[in-house]
Order: C-alpha cells, then structure tokens, then sequence
C-alpha cells in the first residue's frame, strides 16, 4: 500500500513555513501561532531543517499587499489560525497563496474549524488539511512527515495524523486519536523561550495586550458556544509556569494582559495564588472570567489588591427556561447577593449578556437588564449578539430551532421565531441604552427613546 498523498518540500531538506494569525484588535497579539512555532522548534530535526515565520493580519492590512510580501519570501507551507472574526478571511488568503504556488501546502486550524472540519475542505480547493484538537502535536507531526517524505496517509485511509482531516480518494479521511498526550508544561512556551518578544520586536508589532493561558478546556457544555464542546477535558499549566510567564510579559513592558481561560477561579487556591503573583506586579489592565459561585472574602481580597483587574461574569439570561435551554444554570436569585462584597472595592466588575437567545424573547431580555439595574451599585453591561457558530448545538439545530443568521463570519442571528430583525434592532438600543445610563433610570429613557425612534 502505497501513500495517496505525498508532499516533495523543493530540494527535500528545508522547509519554509508561513502562519498567519488575524488580529482581532489592533493591539491584541494573537499566541496560537507563536505557540505552535516554540513547540516545533523544541525538535531538534525540525529545528535544523525549517524556518518557520509568523504574520499577524491587522484590520488596515490589504489582503493583496500581505500575499505578494510574503510571496515574495516563497514558504513552502502556509498555516493559519482561524477564529470568528478572521475566519472569511483566511479562506481569502488560503486561496490567494494556492493561487501563487499550486504545489504549496496550505492547512488551517484554530477554534472556529470545529465541526465544519470536512465542509472546509469540500469548499475550499485551496486548503490540503484542517488540523481539530490541539494543534502543537499536529503541526510538529506534519513537518516531521513533510520533511521526511513520508505520506499523510495510506490508501486504506490509515496512518493519518490524529486531529486531522484530510482527502482520500474521492472522499474526505478523519483521523481520530489524541492530541493532548503531550503535558502541558512539557510545551514550549513563546514567553519563557523568548520567541514571542524578539518577533515582536523584529516585526515593529504593536503589542499593549497578550493573552496568557491558564488551564484549557471547559467545563460548561453552553449551546451557543464551541468551547467545551470541542476541549471537554480541563488541563491546567503548573501554576509556576503561569506566574514566570507574567513577570517576562511585565519585564518586557506588556501593559495589558488577558486570561484566555473559561473560569479563572475554578480552582479557588489556584486563583488565589496568580492572584497574589498579580498583586506585586504592576499592568495597566489585566482581565478575566470568573465564577460568582467560588468568590470568598479572601479572593475578593486578593482581586482588589490587583491594578485595574478587570473580573467578567457570564449571566446571559436571567429567564430560567433560557438557562436550561443554553445548559447554564446560574442561580440569579443568589447573584447579587455573591457579586455584593465585590461591588465594595476597586475591581470593575462587568456582566454579560447575550441578546438574541432562542427562547427568550424581547421582554425577556429586557427583564435581563432590569435585573442588572436593580443591583446595588450596578456594575457594567456587555451586551453580545447571538453568533449560530458553525459546529456548536445551535448551528447543529439550526434547523430544528428555526434559526436565520448570516452564512458568513461572524454567524450573527438574523431572526428566530420568537425574534424579529426589528426586535433584535430594538433589544441593542436597549442594552446600549443600559450600558451609558447604568446609573441612572435607563429603562425609562430607553424606551421613551425607542418610541421616538421609531
């Protein structure tokens, strides 16, 4: 049985290896690609034999400019990290290289290819493998085949790499398997090894803001959402390794930073700990995601003595059928009571929101917001619109739920059967309305506002 698929690197010694990652804002550095690249690098054999470049893509850059700069530097392969708000566009860019090199290998993977995996490839000529899992094992594993020739995969469809789809025959193959067998502090990471810094540095980069990760994988199974979906199982970096990693990033000047994970204090000593750590260190902004439930008085302690720590809570519905439709449960009745100690002190405490849930309604998410008013000292509001993203419960029910949205990124809901487009227009003045008047009687305004609005 011979190989159905076999790529021939030009000379069969180096590699050339381009990953792109899009920004989402401006200032915000993306990590995935700078974590695949430490990891690699860690084999000695890729090490010696590739050289492996990253771009990130800011909103100003121009899709042409950016193909013919780094054409001009020839990879052999292109990678790219697709999310949401990148997605469209770098289907564009994979395209766009195809176009320039017809035998150059292009792959994508990221957190928005879960479940869509097969409809990628199907519609996108340009793209030889989508990588689901975590990719560091599947990036290494691939540049190991590449460069010593080896197929991805046999004519029977085996021997594939795990977390990966690709094609065979006239067909798509799956590879199922492991992508986690590797710890997490046996990974490198691009800010202890220094590579993230000296790229950024290299590259003039803007960077106020990088994300660092604290544990990955969810615990929450919400409808709307891929996370926990795709990464059930919760894996937590040494708290050790956390901590070196924010003083490099206060040592380098890093002023802002932003913790990737589901909960932050799901593990209550654990986040005491960082906690403390970010106490003695000095950033302009650090934000994360909390759990009502698992604040004590002394975590609440520790959050105050951090500078400008940003603590988010997802409430999404105060509506109980809502919650139970989404898998999430909070109990809002005790909510308040829970977020009181911490309305006490200097840390900013924002609420979210979703508008747009299936099963609530306009008045529904109306009496969301009440809730959110009526608290005592009435934190901040972020009001997020529905997104059926592609592989998540709502976009497999799509159908079923009667659920219109956009076919493109970012999968905004256009309509639900309980939801016009003029009601979700309505419902965004509403929570606008909430998030500059928090203070003051917004309802009241709101509403008179939307009678003359329309």
């Amino acid at each position: 049985m011979g190989p159905v698929f076999r790529y021939d690197a030009r000379g069969g010694t180096t590699l050339k290896v381009l990953l792109i990652g899009i920004r989402q804002y401006q200032d915000i550095a993306s990590l995935s690609c700078d974590v695949l690249r430490s990891f690699a690098l860690s084999d000695p054999e890729i090490a010696s034999r590739c050289t492996i470049r990253i771009r990130e893509i800011a909103d100003t850059d121009d899709n042409v400019a950016v193909v013919e700069q780094e054409d001009g530097w020839d990879p052999d392969v292109v990678g790219f990290s697709s999310y949401v708000w990148g997605h469209e566009r770098c289907l564009v860019l994979a395209r766009s290289f195809k176009d320039a090199r017809a035998d150059r290998f292009v792959l994508m993977g990221g957190p928005h290819v879960h479940g869509i995996e097969v409809d990628i490839l199907r519609n996108n000529a340009s793209i030889d493998l989508v990588s689901f899992g975590d990719g560091e094992l599947v990036f290494r594993e691939l540049l190991s085949r590449l460069l010593r020739e080896q197929p991805l995969l046999l004519e029977d469809g085996a021997g594939g790499i795990p977390g990966t789809v690709v094609r065979h025959l006239h067909g798509f193959q799956t590879s199922q398997g492991p992508t986690d067998d590797v710890p997490l502090d046996e990974r490198a990471s691009p800010y202890l090894d220094g590579s993230f810094f000296e790229r950024v540095r290299e590259q003039h980069a803007r960077t106020a803001m990088a994300l660092v990760e604290e544990h990955r994988g969810c615990p929450f199974r919400c409808a709307f959402c891929l996370w926990g979906k795709n990464v059930k199982k919760v894996r937590w970096f040494d708290v050790a390794r956390t901590k070196a990693e924010l003083d490099a990033l206060a040592d380098h000047g890093v002023l802002d930073i932003y913790f990737t994970d589901s909960s932050f204090n799901m593990k209550r000593d654990r986040a005491k700990e960082i906690l403390a750590h970010l106490g003695k260190r000095s950033f302009s902004w650090v934000a994360a995601h909390f759990e009502a439930k698992s604040l004590d008085h002394e975590t609440i302690a520790l959050m105050e003595q951090v500078e400008n720590l940003v603590a988010m809570f997802g409430l999404q519905s105060v509506k109980r059928a809502t919650l139970e439709h989404v898998h999430r449960l909070p109990d809002t009745r005790q909510l308040a009571d829970q977020l009181a100690p911490l309305m006490d002190t200097r840390t900013r405490v924002i609420l979210q929101v979703i508008l747009g849930l299936p099963t609530d309604s306009p008045e529904d998410f109306r009496s969301t917001l009440r809730f959110v008013q009526r608290m005592r000292k009435v934190p901040e509001v972020q009001a997020f619109h529905l997104q059926v993203l592609p592989g998540s419960e709502y976009w497999i029910r799509k159908e079923e739920l009667a659920l219109d949205y956009f076919p493109v990124a970012p999968h905004y809901l256009r309509s639900a059967p309980r939801l016009s487009p003029e009601d979700l227009g309505r419902m965004k003045l509403d929570a606008w309305m909430v998030v500059l008047y928090k203070n003051f009687d917004a309802f009241g305004f709101s509403e008179r506002l939307i009678d003359a609005w329309k």
